[in-house]
């Protein structure tokens, strides 16, 4: 993805704002502030200012997740699923989860994708 933009991937099949940061310049508070700053503008543009979402950083890269539930079918779905990892509480939660998978369960929490702008 282009450094510093904000992109969309179409492996995703939910919606998401990434920036990814590179390693050509050092990750200010500045830098890391816009990035913010125009990712959120994006969802919002995208979504609506009142839109909740989820998000994720690290050191080289930055990802807004915008979503309509914090659960699905009793199944809570935090920041940390939208990076596959999600805890279930009893067994039928984790056979729910199997059965249907985690990429239709946070299309189903989030936003299906939609094309806006870079794409990668």
């Amino acid at each position: 993805p282009p450094v510093d933009c904000v992109y969309t991937s179409e492996r995703l099949p939910f919606a998401h704002f990434g920036v990814f940061f590179g390693d050509a310049h050092p990750l200010t508070p500045s830098r890391l502030v816009t990035a913010y700053q125009t990712a959120l503008d994006r969802l919002a543009a995208t979504y609506g200012r009142d839109t909740s979402y989820n998000m994720i950083l690290t050191k080289s890269a930055m990802m807004l997740f915008p979503r309509r539930q914090s659960s699905w079918n009793s199944i809570a779905i935090n920041s940390l699923g939208f990076a596959g990892l999600v805890l279930t509480k009893t067994k039928e939660e984790q056979e729910f989860l199997e059965q249907f998978g985690i990429l239709h369960i946070l299309t189903c929490v989030g936003f299906p994708h939609v094309v806006t702008g870079s794409q990668q």
